[in-house]
């Protein structure tokens, strides 16, 4: 695959009147242009996601084959000249047109010294949407899918074999239900529910667990932290407007940059506390402000730095919205407050089901007068969470135990010793956890092979040891069933199974796997078979 930037010779953007812009992409040779034509990639769809717009304001492509040239017209969101509007002549709006993904074709060859955009350490094209480069054998999210629902077969053959003493759960997280038998009573029903829990009682949990302060701020259940994160964004930010968003290492979750582009604003993403307050200092106003204080994997963004930004934010007008998905863990292995005691943001969101007993939901919090708005949007497009979602969560919430994942983190501290002798220097520790940077991983296995590349990228290495720590060990771990787009880090959780596994079974888990990783290095149809079953 290669992105359009890479094959164009020309994109831009330009005013076809006040209420259209016309975007022109045009090739140097008519045989990397019928490449594109052919690809079929470029549609009313795609880029429709690209600009987050609806279908309906874009025109079908049109080919103009003497000229090697491709136009599409996108409506303006703001009229030309009109109050708002960020780009008066129409001339900077091609950007999201540099990422289409067009299948199928290898990027050209570049020449020593010629920049090289987006790339991991080996030279592979980053897919900006996720933050990692795909390969050949997980090219896309309906790979990765596979690559899930494969990890779950796995898990339930050893199940069949070896029961539940024979598989441990190192993803740090449960999605479970917590009801009682009493629950059940009022979930027979919408009535029953109606009567049998009353309106806002797991919000106003959530709102004292985060230290938010009841009549300022309140609650919303939804059904996954990604839609909770859509009801923020689609409730605060309005079209043409800037997020600013702050990640203390490699990058935020995807559904925050999904999220603020289906809203139609502008996202940038900067790393560390200096570049961000630089950003705040400078240039047009910040319609929100994101701060992740644990990302995907497992960079950490302490306390008092979150507050620094949050401190440099208020005065500028701008909105401060946490992503702390992570709050459990942060809270127990950092020693650090909740959300709202860190600093005066505006909205909070946490995930119920890492490191806590909770299903897959998200809690955000935040300001009465926004809240409103946001839970408005969640109602609209079904984004709440459910009845016996609702109920789940609420059980969760009242069974929050910092303590146990206390533990986690006091045994976490010891498999980080132990990977950092044994198995590479290059080890962290991810909270609760120990993990290895894609990259690093990659440069890992490519070292004990003895070879300077590889035709896997770092990602399907990485998913090819977690599936083996599963095959061999019963080891779950996040690589082997996360979502699609989960960071492609090689980590291990301690909670909620680690105690059970032990030092010694981590480090036997994940050396067999990186030695059968090595094994495979160059031999992507074993990585494949260990990847996806087939």
């Amino acid at each position: 695959m290669a992105y359009l930037r890479e094959l164009a010779q020309v994109i831009r953007t330009k005013n076809a009147g006040p209420f259209t812009l016309s975007a022109d992409i045009i090739f140097g040779d008519a045989e990397t242009y019928e490449s594109v034509k052919r690809s079929g990639a470029m549609t009313r769809a795609s880029l429709a996601r690209l600009y987050g717009v609806s279908q309906s304001e874009i025109s079908e492509p049109i080919y103009f084959d003497p000229g090697r040239a491709i136009k599409v017209n996108i409506r303006r969101a703001v009229v030309s000249g009109d109050v708002g509007d960020p780009d008066v002549l129409g001339s900077q709006q091609h950007a999201p047109l540099l990422n289409l993904v067009i299948p199928g074709i290898a990027p050209p060859p570049r020449g020593a010294g010629e920049p090289r955009g987006l790339e991991d350490r080996f030279g592979n094209s980053i897919d900006p949407s996720v933050g990692y480069a795909r390969g050949a054998v997980l090219g896309s999210s309906a790979d990765e899918v596979s690559r899930m629902l494969h990890g779950r077969t796995l898990i339930r053959e050893r199940l069949a074999r070896l029961g539940r003493r024979g598989v441990f759960n190192l993803t740090g997280l449960i999605r479970g239900c917590p009801m009682s038998a009493a629950d059940l009573e009022g979930l027979r029903s919408l009535i029953e529910f109606y009567g049998a829990f009353p309106t806002g009682e797991a919000e106003a949990v959530a709102v004292r667990l985060m230290g938010g302060r009841p009549g300022t701020h309140e609650g919303l259940l939804c059904n996954r932290v990604s839609a909770a994160m859509l009801a923020v964004m689609l409730g605060t930010v309005r079209r043409g407007e800037r997020v600013l968003s702050v990640v203390p290492g490699g990058r935020s979750h995807p559904s925050v940059e999904r999220a603020v582009g289906l809203a139609g604003a502008t996202f940038i993403e900067v790393e560390g506390v200096d570049a961000a307050l630089d950003r705040l200092g400078s240039g047009a106003p910040w319609r929100m402000v994101v701060v992740t204080t644990l990302t995907p994997s497992k960079h950490h963004l302490p306390a008092d730095q979150v507050c620094r930004v949050i401190e440099r934010a208020r005065p500028t007008g701008s909105l401060v919205f946490l992503d702390d998905a992570h709050m459990a863990s942060r809270m127990a292995f950092f020693d650090e407050p909740p959300s709202f005691g860190i600093g005066d943001a505006d909205l909070s969101v946490w995930s119920l089901d890492k490191h806590v007993p909770g299903p897959r939901a998200g809690a955000v919090v935040g300001r009465a007068d926004l809240m409103a708005a946001v839970r408005a949007r969640a109602f609209e497009l079904g984004l709440e969470a459910q009845a016996s979602h609702y109920v789940s969560a609420l059980r969760a919430l009242e069974r929050v135990d910092l303590a146990e994942v206390r533990q986690a983190g006091a045994l976490a501290r010891s498999v980080h010793e132990a990977f950092r002798r044994e198995i590479s220097a290059k080890a962290y520790l991810a909270g609760p956890g120990v993990a290895i940077g894609a990259d690093d991983f990659a440069g890992l296995i490519m070292e004990r092979a003895g070879c300077a590349s590889s035709p896997l990228v770092p990602i399907e290495l990485v998913a090819a040891a977690a599936m083996w720590m599963l095959e061999q060990e019963g080891a779950v771990t996040i690589p082997a069933i996360g979502m699609p787009g989960s960071a492609p880090t090689f980590r291990m959780m301690t909670y909620p199974d680690g105690a059970r596994l032990g030092v010694e079974g981590f480090v036997r888990a994940a050396s067999d796997a990186i030695s059968r990783v090595v094994e495979s290095a160059k031999d992507p149809a074993r990585i494949r078979r260990a990847i996806l079953g087939a």
